[in-house]
């Protein structure tokens, strides 16, 4: 798997760069932005596609979910075209972040808030409460995976006690999935390295006092968003996502983007000698 190093190495793309990409800004070289834009191009295609169960068939990082579980980009282009346009999102650091990044598109800064090349774990709730605190009346997502929120479950009293209207939006796979992708390559990272039994963050919520929802398909996704953005208070969505849609996802995201078709990712169309 090609790694971000790689990919600086090769065409002096870096982290900072893509998101400069994405966010409109300038000083940003137009080979980069189109690499970039192009990779979002490619998510977006992909979250149109309804799930499908994986087979022995489906090549191995394919990026599709088995039933009961979401697609990472399908979560973030689903809360997106759910959500207003002044909504603003905080994104922790993890897997779900190179799905997220691509696919929440800003007109206006300060609606997209992220640690960057900090890479802060537990960065996404906090950072939700400020924006609620500073723009009241302005809806505000956090998204975050399991391993980020478990650093900073108290905070979800904090939002309660406050009465503040953020959705917190939790990809739940058991496992810290950006650091098994690099330590696989390298032989590191284990089961008991890497994973973790399940844990109902929808019940931890509602025991701090919380709205919460677990959902597993798009429908109940959208069903628990559009309550949530209804709702005076704090409510934290459970998504059940399928990890095995991650490397390929950082495949696109960080590898190669838009020189090949990811299998299970995109489809047919475009130039494959690109």
């Amino acid at each position: 798997m090609v790694t971000i190093r790689d990919v600086a190495r090769e065409a002096g793309v870096s982290v900072a760069s893509a998101s400069r990409s994405l966010n409109g800004l300038a000083n940003v070289r137009p080979a980069t932005r189109d690499r970039v834009l192009d990779a979002a191009r490619r998510l977006r295609e992909a979250a149109a596609e309804p799930p499908a169960t994986n087979t022995p068939d489906t090549p191995s990082g394919a990026a599709t979910a088995p039933r009961g579980a979401l697609a990472p980009q399908q979560v973030a282009a689903a809360v997106r075209s759910h959500t207003p346009a002044e909504t603003i999102a905080t994104v922790d650091a993890g897997a779900h972040m190179l799905a997220v990044m691509p696919l929440w598109e800003v007109d206006q800064p300060g609606r997209l808030l992220i640690s960057s090349g900090l890479a802060t774990m537990g960065f996404a709730l906090p950072a939700a409460i400020a924006a609620a605190l500073c723009a009241p009346g302005q809806p505000v997502v956090a998204f975050t995976g399991d391993g980020g929120l478990g650093m900073t479950l108290a905070e979800i009293e904090t939002a309660v006690r406050l009465r503040l209207r953020i959705v917190v939006i939790v990809f739940n796979d058991a496992t810290l999935s950006l650091i098994k992708i690099k330590q696989r390559a390298v032989g590191q990272g284990g089961a008991e390295a890497v994973d973790y039994g399940p844990v109902s963050f929808a019940g931890v919520a509602a025991a701090m006092g919380a709205a919460a929802a677990a959902v597993g398909t798009e429908p109940e996704l959208i069903a628990a968003l559009m309550a949530a953005l209804r709702r005076d208070g704090p409510t934290v969505i459970d998504a059940a996502v399928d990890p095995a849609c991650y490397p390929a996802v950082m495949e696109l995201t960080r590898g190669d983007a838009g020189r090949r078709a990811v299998p299970g990712l995109t489809q047919a169309g475009g130039d494959p000698t690109r």
